[in-house]
């Protein structure tokens, strides 16, 4: 049994621990983490010690994560987001910046919202940004309650809108296709006319979450009539599920704007050939009164581009984005 040292823990140990429940693999956690694999299981076991708990399960080839870690999964990562966040607000109130709040989805933060925060912060001065990470109706919640002066998410084409057009500002950033996809040989084998038997292996989204019902409706509902469907595993986090599709262990449907470059490095293949595709818009909402003038400032800025600073599969990035719905 370990115990647990009185020594500080550092947050960089949290960040290896997501990186591990992210690839599943060592190695592959330590090259995104950028560090030796001999390093990186030196830092998890001080994040064991400082636990004072086993992580991972080294008797269990290939290796697994204790159901203690599985079952904190998503509290490991808020709590990484709150440190950055505390850290950031700190350091913004010390330098006299004023801070705008982003509330996004899971998938948007490592595809689409890198770029249009890099963006607005090439034209919009001395501001600081926070990021309230989490599932849509979370992000929502956060957009509503007024703890956030911008929703930044995902909608389907043949549904109403997020929120009330009466309740705040609506602008269509883009389209975005959700497209399955599958490591190479599962691919070929999945997509051969002769393996029509062959059970599909999902990753998938929950059910109950907004990426999983779309892909029920669309895709799902039809496909189980015509093949056998194996759930192999399921979370609502597509980076992860992005992880395990290249790991080979799955089909999923993520976001184009999310496996583009795993697709461009043969990673990854697309089956929109042999499977259903269905589209979204990327919305982003505004308060319909602003909270600050930097928020105002921000608003602007983006209804005023030219070009989106994103792209995507099936909307032509150099459409003026004022061609889009304001309201």
């Amino acid at each position: 049994m370990i115990q647990a040292r009185g020594a500080g823990m550092d947050v960089k140990w949290l960040e290896d621990l997501q990186a591990l429940i992210d690839t599943g693999s060592f190695t592959k956690a330590a090259e995104r983490r950028n560090v030796t694999q001999p390093a990186f299981s030196r830092r998890i076991q001080s994040l064991e010690h400082w636990f004072g708990v086993p992580l991972v399960d080294r008797d269990q080839r290939p290796f697994g994560l204790h159901q203690h870690v599985l079952d904190n999964r998503d509290e490991i990562a808020q709590t990484i987001d709150l440190l950055y966040e505390l850290r950031s607000r700190v350091l913004a109130s010390a330098q006299g910046r004023k801070r705008v709040v982003f509330a996004t989805q899971h998938a948007l933060t490592v595809s689409v919202f890198p770029a249009l925060i890099g963006a607005i912060r090439e034209n919009v001065q001395r501001l600081s940004y926070r990021m309230r990470i989490g599932n849509k109706p979370e992000c929502v919640t956060r957009f509503v309650s007024g703890e956030a002066d911008f929703l930044v998410c995902y909608e389907a084409p043949d549904t109403t809108a997020t929120l009330p057009t009466t309740g705040a500002k609506r602008l269509e950033l883009g389209g975005e296709t959700l497209l399955p996809v599958a490591a190479p040989e599962l691919a070929g084998r999945m997509g051969a006319a002769g393996d029509q038997n062959d059970a599909v292996p999902l990753l998938a989204h929950p059910r109950d979450s907004f990426m999983g019902q779309i892909i029920e409706r669309a895709c799902l509902r039809e496909l189980v009539m015509s093949r056998n469907v194996e759930v192999v595993c399921e979370t609502a986090y597509s980076t992860g599920l992005k992880q395990l599709a290249v790991a080979g262990l799955g089909i999923a449907w993520l976001p184009y704007s999310l496996v583009a470059d795993d697709i461009a490095a043969g990673s990854l293949r697309q089956l929109a050939d042999n499977f259903a595709a269905p589209e979204l818009q990327i919305v982003m909402y505004a308060q319909l009164k602003f909270h600050t003038p930097e928020a105002r400032s921000v608003w602007e800025f983006v209804c005023s581009l030219n070009h989106l600073p994103f792209q995507t599969s099936n909307v032509d990035t150099a459409r003026p984005v004022s061609a889009v719905s304001r309201q």
